[in-house]
């Protein structure tokens, strides 16, 4: 697979979770080079959001949601339990789904 100059490989190091500012600026990214990301296509901006994170070597969470009443469903992505750059009615969405950074734990013995 091709990857971008400066993309983490599998010999690397796992990626780190990601910052709120790092996420933030991500999601802000994203939103400024694609029209579709930056209007109502929340699944789309939120992969674009935790991938470009990816190649920079951090890693937010992804989530996903529904609320019933009216019923309708999200994607977006969060820091430490905080929704990033998302208005206040996330909070009325039942999280489906959720893709969180593993931290892995070596033991050089």
């Amino acid at each position: 697979m091709c990857r971008p100059p400066g993309t983490p490989d599998d010999t690397d190091e796992p990626p780190a979770p990601a910052g709120f500012a790092e996420a933030l600026a991500a999601r802000n990214a994203v939103v400024h080079v694609s029209r579709r990301c930056a209007g109502p296509g929340c699944l789309q901006r939120s992969i674009a959001t935790f991938l470009l994170c990816r190649i920079r070597g951090t890693v937010p969470e992804w989530c996903t949601g529904v609320r019933v009443s009216p019923f309708r469903a999200h994607a977006w992505v969060e820091v430490d339990g905080s929704p990033v750059g998302e208005l206040g009615e996330v909070r009325h969405f039942h999280k489906v789904m959720t893709v969180r950074p593993v931290i892995v734990v070596r033991d050089d013995d």
